[in-house]
């Protein structure tokens, strides 16, 4: 079992998503808790990968920590034209 860990600002986005999109993102976190990872790394951040749910429509940024056994997300938001903008790893 792996450790999943959201930034506050991605619990924030949470519990912003409507209740369908919601149930897929809690899915996909449970995927990522048993290593289940279907992701493509994000570009320009080799220690970020990214991962799609709800029908593609929204995206799952974190970190994946093969040594800890731990996963923190930073993001969860809806696939448009400022998923990645301004995207800080720190925050």
């Amino acid at each position: 079992m792996w450790i999943v860990r959201l930034l506050r600002k991605a619990e924030r986005q949470l519990d912003q998503l409507p209740d369908r999109p919601r149930e897929a993102c809690l899915d996909l976190i449970d995927d990522l808790r048993h290593g289940d990872f279907d992701s493509i790394p994000l570009r320009g951040y080799r220690q970020f990968e990214r991962s799609r749910f709800y029908r593609g429509a929204y995206r799952m940024i974190y970190r994946i920590n093969r040594k800890t056994k731990t996963i923190l997300i930073s993001r969860i938001l809806k696939r448009d034209e400022t998923t990645y903008r301004g995207f800080n790893p720190e925050d």
